[in-house]
């Protein structure tokens, strides 16, 4: 029993001590490490010809020669499944690739499959009872691919990931966390990095950093995998694997943007302008080599939209004698749009009305047929466009009653709101899930797993965390003190113990129907469900100094960074504490136009936009801003007007977000106010808004 005792303590000292830091696979190897994956105290390591085994200190094991070109690995009970490509890689033709097993301990091999994959198989993964493969992209393709495969390896389904072109499309691959992972080679003005999507390979979030060489999960925490040449040789190599506990970190995303579509779903907007017609009878761009060059230059300078100023420049459907000399025809406008777009560039649709640009259409601004064939172009360039999401309609000199006509022109085809603006596009505001995005039906009810659940699951940007204690200090979640709204139960959260009300306490189910299926959350219980979000409010419903230390440490203890966190609150008390004790975490003020009985800010009655002075009123709430140091506020969308949100931005507040914006046209309606924030209990159906989709 002794000797088995100082085994074990053996054991575990050299894992905490490889733990420590990096992790060096011993020896060298002819050709680069492909992959990694690490399965309890076992590392597995792919070279490029060589399967090699060790343990957490990088001691080998066991070793096995294998054939070119091996591509990452992946452990699943006791076979090593490792992806390789035999043929040519990111080409549409002569791609050959196949799957090779082996035992997992002794790397003998045992069975091998051949793949459906046009370019070449890189990096796998492994999740129920299916396979993903992932591999090489042509640098003409803007599209990645994921492979889905049953357990013998034959195709289930091709998920597509509207990334644009990453430099020789994808390399590793993982399944961590519930989770997927997708390594990605730097080159070509694309940083290297990650790829991280939900399970169901809707979408993806990009972030900046290591994991194109492999990952591993070693003792609860993620590694990145490098793989340094011998400097002696450089034809030999060696590899390593790193600690990178903020590799998803929020500071290191690509942008701040869930994609879906190729589409940034709430990335601000840097957009440029290029002019198409002149308006005197000539193209702006005389080649498409012009063309080419200067989009290009945009893109790689880091533009993501560019305002295509069409003029003349354009063969028009409803007026085609208005088209200057070789002017785009509708087929070649839809294909550099295309090519737009797979640079990373959204177009916009730029028409210049103005009084002194009009003459091109040899009509008058103002005028009965001004107001027509303005209308007729409108509907014409939103058509080739494709519903986009901003539309740049320039009117100087025209009245309000004619900028209807035309607004009123694009409303018709298909816009709950006219998607115009006269100046460039702010950037799209973040969403908040407030309680969790829960429903009222009681499907998701508020504050419980399932609400957190469908915060996650809808890719909210922020969560909204409502905390109340219980009478034995037990931080939960829970909007109200009491629990009657929510569950039936006339009793204060603060009166009874956790256990109390998890054992008796249920939230109503569907229908309101008393007893359903969710109980109260805890705080560790919330945050382990929703981590993956990039940021966090705590709602302090309840304070005391005691309770808001607790608070900071339940997040520290699960790993999220301060910078993640913002309080968000009415109380005056929290935010003058947090101000004081905890500087680094920001700070939001929730604003009322009503008087508060708890001695939150209140504006006064704004209901309406009423108002005895407004002005003063505002400089009222900037006077809050800075007495609290705060970061920001969250204004009541009803009675907030556009120059509200400008003038403190203006000076200096760097946050501003609405509560509550709940439908699709309330989203597309506000979205040119300047609000860095919605606050939403319906995510998916506000971004459909922000996107100019399923207008009513």
């Amino acid at each position: 029993m002794k000797r088995q005792l100082i085994i074990v303590a053996l054991l575990t000292w050299s894992g905490v001590s490889a733990l420590c830091g990096d992790i060096v696979c011993e020896g060298v190897y002819r050709g680069h490490l492909q992959g990694t994956d690490a399965v309890g105290t076992n590392i597995w390591w792919s070279f490029t010809s060589k399967l090699v085994r060790t343990d957490l200190s990088g001691r080998v094991l066991a070793s096995q020669d294998a054939p070119g070109h091996q591509g990452d690995l992946c452990v699943k009970g006791d076979r090593l499944y490792v992806a390789v490509n035999r043929g040519r890689f990111n080409t549409y033709t002569g791609g050959v690739s196949y799957v090779m097993s082996y035992d997992a301990m002794t790397l003998k091999p045992k069975k091998t499959w051949k793949l459906d994959m046009p370019y070449g198989a890189g990096g796998m993964t492994w999740r129920g009872d299916r396979f993903y493969v992932v591999g090489g992209l042509p640098p003409t393709d803007g599209r990645n691919y994921v492979h889905e495969y049953d357990s013998e390896f034959r195709l289930v389904k091709r998920h597509v990931l509207e990334t644009g072109y990453t430099v020789l499309g994808i390399q590793t691959a993982t399944f961590l966390d519930g989770e997927f992972l997708f390594g990605i080679y730097g080159g070509d003005g694309n940083p290297s990095g990650t790829l991280r999507c939900p399970p169901d390979l809707s979408s993806f979030r990009r972030y900046v950093g290591k994991g194109s060489i492999g990952y591993a999960k070693i003792g609860g925490r993620i590694y990145t995998a490098s793989t340094p040449s011998v400097l002696t040789t450089k034809k030999d190599w060696t590899g390593t694997l790193h600690p990178n506990d903020g590799l998803l970190d929020v500071t290191n995303l690509f942008s701040s943007s869930w994609y879906r579509g190729g589409i940034p779903l709430n990335a601000p907007l840097r957009v440029a302008d290029i002019a198409l017609g002149s308006g005197n009878g000539r193209m702006k761009c005389a080649t498409r080599k012009e063309w080419c060059d200067a989009t290009q230059k945009l893109s790689d300078e880091g533009f993501n939209a560019v305002a295509v100023d069409i003029a003349d420049g354009f063969a028009y459907p409803s007026h085609p004698e208005l088209a200057a000399k070789d002017a785009w025809r509708d087929k070649r406008f839809k294909n550099e749009l295309k090519r737009l777009r797979e640079l990373g560039l959204e177009p916009i649709p730029r028409l210049d009305f103005s009084a002194g640009r009009f003459g091109w259409t040899g009509k008058k601004p103002g005028t009965a047929e001004g107001l027509e064939i303005g209308s007729e172009l409108v509907k014409d360039v939103l058509k080739v466009f494709g519903h986009p999401r901003f539309f740049q309609i320039v009117t100087d000199g025209w009245t309000p009653n004619d900028c209807r006509v035309l607004r009123d022109a694009v409303m018709a085809n298909g816009y709950g709101s006219s998607p115009w603006f006269l100046g460039d596009p702010r950037k799209m505001p973040l969403l908040v899930a407030h309680r969790g995005a829960g429903d009222i039906d009681g499907r998701k009810p508020e504050g419980s797993k399932a609400a957190y659940s469908n915060a996650v699951a809808t890719l909210s940007d922020v969560v909204k965390l409502d905390i109340q204690r219980t009478r034995d200090g037990v931080v939960v979640m829970s909007h109200d003190p009491s629990l009657k709204r929510t569950m039936g139960w006339d009793v204060n959260i603060i009166d009874m113990d956790y256990a109390e009300i998890f054992e008796k306490g249920r939230f109503y189910g569907p229908g309101r129907k008393p007893g359903g299926p969710e109980r109260i959350v805890r705080l560790d219980e919330a945050l382990a469900i929703v981590k993956s979000i990039p940021q966090f409010w705590i709602d302090f419903k309840y304070f005391d100094p005691e309770f808001a230390e607790k608070t900071v440490k339940c997040f520290a203890d699960a790993g999220i960074d301060q910078s993640r966190i913002m309080v968000a609150t009415f109380s005056k008390a929290a935010l003058g504490y947090m101000q004081e004790h905890h500087p680094q975490i920001r700070r939001i003020s929730h604003i009322n136009w009503r008087e508060l009985p708890e001695g939150g800010f209140s504006g006064g009655n704004m209901k309406e936009g009423k108002s005895a002075n407004r002005e003063e009123l505002m400089q009222t709430v900037l006077d809050h801003c800075r007495r609290f140091g705060l970061y920001g506020v969250n204004m009541p969308e009803w009675g907030t007007k556009d120059e509200d949100v400008a003038f403190l931005h203006r000076n200096g507040v760097k946050w501003v977000s609405f509560w509550f914006v709940q439908d699709a046209d309330m989203a597309w309606k506000r979205s040119f106010s300047g609000a860095d924030a919605y606050v939403t209990d319906y995510v998916s159906k506000v971004r459909q808004g922000l996107a100019g989709v399923d207008h009513p």
